[in-house]
């Protein structure tokens, strides 16, 4: 009886077998139509099932005209790459050149430079590890985007509202802001008269 348990249980575990559309966040997806890991089945390619690999869900049916971020094409010292949206190109100026061969623009270990509202994180390479599309511009001195840094410590918490969920407030719904009364510096704050919306 043991024999028969012993080889029962070689062969189930022999049989494993990877799953191609798994993926997690040490396991990312590798098939490109299918770049996107799905971790809560929150989307409707992955039918439900989260850690699931689905066609990207920000393009759905080959809207996007290129993978997302990924290096096009050098024309001189500029470099172009797909944003991070996937549906148009980006140019990017090279300070130090552009290198097809190397992926684009090359540049300067470490370090992080800022042009046309781009942010390159150069690699330890030489070669850009990232891209950074800087909704507010670049910074003056051209090391990095500009960044809101609200008096109140709430920066941190700021910069993780584009990756948090997406909030969804129904039709006809009323938003309180005065009600209860909010103090401002210590001193109570009355509810004004009038709608709140």
């Amino acid at each position: 009886m043991a024999r028969i348990l012993l080889i029962a249980c070689l062969a189930a575990s022999s049989c494993k077998v990877k799953d191609p559309l798994y993926c997690d966040e040490d396991t990312p997806c590798t098939d490109p139509e299918r770049p996107f890991c799905d971790l809560t089945g929150e989307y409707p390619a992955s039918e439900g099932i989260g850690r699931t690999c689905i066609p990207d869900p920000q393009c759905p049916a080959g809207d996007c005209e290129c993978t997302a971020d990924m290096f096009l094409r050098c024309d001189g010292d500029v470099a172009f790459h797909c944003s991070s949206d996937g549906r148009s190109e980006i140019e990017i100026e090279c300070a130090a050149g552009c290198d097809e061969g190397q992926g684009g623009c090359y540049c300067e270990p470490g370090s992080t430079s800022c042009s046309n509202n781009v942010a390159l994180h150069c690699g330890s390479d030489g070669s850009v590890s990232s891209i950074e599309e800087c909704v507010l511009g670049c910074a003056p001195d051209g090391t990095r985007c500009l960044d809101v840094d609200p008096a109140n410590g709430l920066a941190e918490v700021l910069d993780m509202a584009d990756t948090g969920p997406e909030v969804v407030i129904p039709d006809g719904a009323t938003i309180q802001t005065m009600s209860p009364p909010f103090s401002s510096r210590g001193r109570k704050t009355e509810p004004t008269s009038g709608p709140s919306t």
